[in-house]
């Protein structure tokens, strides 16, 4: 194409690709849609991208044909960002539903259910409701998008990141309720975050991404030192050493609201 003058084509086809494309995916209204577009966008542009390298000259018919597919190359740049970007913040608006329930009070670690139902339910008489979310629908929401991912031969560098985000959601999100609700601060509710944490890792694992499980280290720290010893000194330095990740504000806090437990020491 590039020796028979065909810019005017090129950016025409390029253009009108674009045009339809954009219409498809400007709701983000299903998974399967955004990943088939994601995949195949991207596959376009790597074409273009080859097809550019293979062939060079010094031609003028090669350089209209060649300003022509860079211009398409920027807008497919941009529609590819836009379809990403869009597709991971409605998956976020959705994940980030399931992942208190899910991850923070899913309760699947028998013998160690924490009796935290909190200050406003003690007073009403109340125990804590049961939650229908559980640490299985984070898992089956991750393998609901993987799943999708593959099926439509999304890039496997696209395919990390995207997990990625998603790990990185957990571990803001869980963070920041568990450092701020009392009843989230206790010995047997980080024995339960624990093994929901050990849950996604091995998940992580078994699709080979477990590079992407470094978004969960601060949220990894906070946990541990709900299950550390906080009654000398010395188990204070082991704090300090077991969460370099933590400062100092963020540990003083957890522990100004730890529930300490009848079996547990009192804090110093």
């Amino acid at each position: 194409m590039f020796q028979y003058n065909l810019a005017r084509r090129i950016d025409r086809l390029l253009m009108s690709t674009i045009a339809r494309i954009q219409k498809k995916t400007a709701a983000f209204d299903s998974d399967y849609t955004s990943a088939f577009w994601l995949s195949n966008v991207f596959e376009l542009l790597s074409i273009i991208k080859t097809s550019m390298t293979e062939h060079q000259s010094a031609s003028k018919e090669y350089e209209q044909s060649e300003r022509a597919m860079n211009d398409g190359m920027q807008y497919l740049e941009s529609l590819l960002s836009d379809i990403y970007f869009g597709w991971i913040k409605d998956m976020q608006k959705r994940f980030a539903k399931l992942i208190i329930p899910g991850v923070v009070e899913s309760e699947a670690l028998p013998g160690f259910t924490a009796s935290d139902s909190g200050f406003f339910n003690r007073l009403m008489g109340t125990g804590p409701r049961e939650s229908t979310v559980k640490i299985e629908n984070v898992l089956s929401f991750f393998n609901h998008t993987w799943r999708t991912m593959e099926f439509y031969y999304v890039d496997q560098a696209i395919m990390r990141q995207i997990m990625s985000e998603l790990l990185c959601i957990i571990g803001v999100t869980a963070f920041n309720n568990i450092i701020m609700r009392r009843n989230f601060c206790s010995w047997k509710r980080g024995m339960q975050i624990q093994y929901n944490l050990t849950r996604i890792e091995e998940w992580c694992k078994a699709h080979s991404v477990s590079d992407t499980t470094r978004n969960l280290d601060r949220l990894l720290q906070l946990v541990k030192l709900l299950q550390l010893q906080k009654s000398t000194e010395q188990d204070i330095d082991i704090m300090f050493d077991v969460c370099d990740l933590l400062n100092p504000a963020q540990i003083k806090k957890l522990l100004s609201i730890y529930a300490v437990s009848d079996y547990e020491n009192p804090i110093i």
